[in-house]
Order: C-alpha cells, then structure tokens, then sequence
C-alpha cells in the first residue's frame, strides 16, 4: 500500500535499553520498590490517613502527590 513506517511497540520505549546490551542494575531497580512494601508491610499492621481533605494526583515525570502524604502508622506486634 502506501510508504508508511511500522514501528514494533515492545520497543518504543527503552528505559533499561535491550538485548546483548541490556543495563546489568535493570532487576535491581524493578525489585527494590515491591522488596519495600513487602517490608513496609510486614512492619505495620495498620496506616490511617490524617488528610482532612481527598488527596489530588499531581502530573509530573512519575505520579506524585500535592502536598505530600500525612498519615499515622502503627507498628505491628
């Protein structure tokens, strides 16, 4: 048909680059936030919010709140 370009969209975006290449720190940085929770969860047995008002989503590079997060944890038994 026509001249157009065809791009493979498993490759449009490359934050750790790809194949023979590849960034060796690439599932150090994919692990390290799910290893956090883990341990945040285990930590706490509950989390409550002190926000006297809904929060609001702030668009930046990666998903950020306004004005940060106020809350009050209880550390588990």
């Amino acid at each position: 048909m026509g001249g157009g370009r065809t791009c493979d969209p498993g490759w449009e975006f490359l934050p750790f680059n790809g194949g023979p290449r590849i960034c060796p720190g690439q599932m150090f940085v994919l692990a390290e936030p799910s290893y956090t929770v883990a341990r945040s969860l285990r930590a706490f047995s509950a989390a409550e919010s002190l926000e006297p008002t809904e929060w609001r989503e702030q668009m930046t590079l990666s998903l950020t709140l306004n004005n940060g997060v106020r809350c009050r944890l209880t550390p588990a038994a």
